[in-house]
């Protein structure tokens, strides 16, 4: 009678051994930690708001408050720009600047931190910040 597959690596060909570290390593892969019991009641771009009322900020400092990746922020910005504009409230954005150069990047209107400048092709290029304004 053949034997069954145990449920972690052995329809993969692995041991048994080898499949439960494997489970164990993808499982403790979660780089962040849970959300706490205020964080998950409260949206992502209501978080993002709260954060921008306060002071300007990069993509990776509003990502870091938010608990939400970096590659997502410009796209809830997108999102929260929309949905200011019915309101009071305006999102801000300060320009990103080449460092070397000085070239500033006003005429922008993508959330997204420029690759390089136009001028002296270098990619050192401070991050735009974002802040709400009345």
């Amino acid at each position: 009678m053949p034997q069954k597959a145990r449920r972690y690596g052995r329809s993969r060909g692995l041991p048994a051994f080898a499949a439960q570290s494997l489970y164990h390593r993808v499982v403790a892969q979660s780089s962040k930690p849970p959300p706490s019991a205020s964080e998950s009641l409260v949206t992502v771009r209501a978080r993002i708001l709260q954060a921008l009322r306060d002071s300007p900020l990069t993509a990776r400092e509003i990502s870091q408050r938010a608990s939400v990746p970096e590659r997502d922020v410009a796209e809830h910005l997108r999102h929260i720009e929309h949905s200011l504009a019915h309101g009071d409230e305006r999102l801000q954005t300060l320009a990103a600047h080449c460092v070397p150069c000085g070239f500033v990047f006003e005429a922008r209107e993508r959330h997204k931190r420029p690759s390089r400048c136009p001028r002296c092709k270098s990619e050192r290029i401070s991050p735009p910040r974002f802040q709400l304004e009345r």
